[in-house]
């Protein structure tokens, strides 16, 4: 019974944050444009829609998985890759750091997930991130977005507090506030 009441919630929170970014469906069998940025760290893949106008400006979503996780992961196992075409968004998937033993993990808080105290700055790396794209496609200012899966909602939050000029809105699944 929970597992259903927590699909319901995941469910749930995608469909607010698509109705954050003002996405509406769209019929169309066109697959995504992916793009790829490495500022140091290794590859983020950014997927496009293709049928976009190239001068219109889209909504971006930052999509941050959880601890031990990957971003290509995160974004297949919430079925976002497929709705960047139909609802006409960019997505970004990037990959947090990896820790001694080889997990990945954002540094967001002191209770997730910098277990080695590595004091590494993601709240910059993700920004550079979001101005790189920024900076090669019409990405609306008024609807960058975040979500996050357990470390990558902790990370969600942490960016909402930190960057709240440019962060429009989070969706934080099994991932609690920053501070």
């Amino acid at each position: 019974m929970m597992a259903i009441r927590n699909l319901g919630f995941i469910r749930g929170a995608l469909l607010a944050l698509a109705m954050a970014i003002g996405l509406g469906a769209q019929s169309t069998s066109a697959e995504p444009l992916v793009e790829s940025y490495d500022l140091g760290r290794g590859p983020v893949s950014l997927y496009r829609p293709q049928t976009a106008e190239p001068d219109q400006p889209l909504p971006l979503v930052v999509a941050l998985h959880g601890f031990t996780g990957s971003g290509l992961g995160n974004a297949r196992y919430f079925g976002l890759i497929d709705q960047v075409e139909p609802r006409s968004f960019y997505l970004l998937t990037p990959d947090g750091s990896l820790n001694p033993d080889g997990d990945r993990f954002w540094n967001a808080t002191r209770a997730c997930c910098d277990f080695f105290n590595s004091e590494i700055d993601d709240v910059a790396y993700l920004e550079q991130l979001v101005e790189a794209v920024r900076a090669d496609f019409a990405v609306d200012p008024s609807r960058i977005h975040f979500m996050g899966h357990s470390n990558g909602g902790f990370m969600s939050h942490r960016m909402a507090c930190e960057k709240s000029e440019w962060v429009a809105s989070i969706v934080s699944l099994a991932g609690a506030g920053y501070g």
